[in-house]
């Protein structure tokens, strides 16, 4: 009981005052307890992505990095109820390379943006809303075996973002089972945001090889499947949270070229895992994927 007691009020209490700017040192000590658990899978993901990029990390550094890793978390989540209100996420909300997205626009084709668990994926859709664009989201059903207060949280974070975004979420759940929505989008033209960092364990079906944190490794390639069945364009997008002094932040959804359309969806995901790896060496704690970076090592022993 207590248990849950302490996750409704992180949920229900931290999260929607942290998103409204009620972000003291008292209320992050609080936060940072509850995610204390985050705090050493962060580390080890962080350690292992940098010597996947042949780098080293002092503990100091290493420190830092986590703890820019648990703020992101803290804001990602809080996204939920920042979307409450006029719907406008913040003033200071950047949108980077969107002439790529609308050079792509003028073909009428269907659109894929190709994202990751960088930042805050959940409001990609509703940045894009607020610069007039419709997109809907592929993202993972509720998991059914995860505890009340998480699986009410989950709901909420997407009925609130839901309302403003001028899509759709389509989901898939756990099996791998498409929601038919997606054929619909992609039939009539329309633009979809997909997530396609998910290592084997946590979604095995329809993987295609890839080299990814210079590594063998699998993603998820059944969406880009399908988006090339439909003569889909291919673009990657990062919606990064830059973390400020006072527990202040910032967001950027940075959209990046075309990408080249030879090669099938080998090609295609080789080049979403080239960018991916790109951002997340420079930027570690940006992936909260992090955690299970070790996972993507399909190759050999893990380090």
């Amino acid at each position: 009981m207590m248990t849950q007691l302490r996750d409704l009020r992180h949920y229900y209490l931290d999260l929607p005052l942290w998103a409204c700017g009620c972000r003291t040192s008292g209320r992050w000590s609080r936060m940072r307890d509850y995610l204390e658990p985050d705090a050493a899978p962060f580390e080890a993901g962080i350690r292992y992505l940098y010597s996947s990029c042949g780098k080293t990390i002092g503990q100091a550094e290493l420190d830092q990095a986590v703890e820019r890793a648990l703020q992101i978390k803290a804001a990602r989540e809080s996204d939920a109820f920042a979307c409450l209100g006029s719907g406008s996420l913040s003033p200071r909300y950047e949108i980077e390379g969107l002439e790529h997205l609308q050079a792509a626009m003028i073909h009428k084709r269907p659109i894929m943006l190709l994202t990751g668990h960088i930042g805050s994926f959940y409001t990609v859709s509703v940045a894009l809303a607020q610069a007039g664009i419709t997109a809907s989201s592929l993202a993972r059903s509720v998991a059914p075996s995860n505890p009340y207060p998480r699986r009410s949280f989950e709901h909420t974070n997407y009925f609130l973002t839901g309302r403003r975004m001028k899509g759709d979420w389509i989901y898939t759940n756990y099996a791998g089972k498409l929601d038919r929505r997606l054929v619909s989008v992609c039939r009539e033209g329309g633009m979809l945001v997909v997530l396609l960092d998910l290592p084997r364990s946590l979604f095995p079906a329809g993987r295609w090889p890839v080299n990814f944190l210079g590594r063998p490794s699998s993603l998820t390639g059944r969406t880009v499947e399908l988006g090339l069945k439909y003569n889909a364009l291919f673009l990657t997008a990062w919606n990064t949270i830059q973390v400020e002094s006072g527990y202040g932040f910032r967001r950027c959804l940075r959209i990046e070229p075309q990408l080249a359309d030879e090669g099938g969806v080998d090609g295609i995901l080789q080049q979403y895992a080239d960018r991916l790896t790109s951002l997340v060496s420079r930027e570690p704690w940006q992936w909260m994927a992090a955690p299970v970076a070790a996972q993507f090592n399909e190759g050999g022993a893990n380090e």
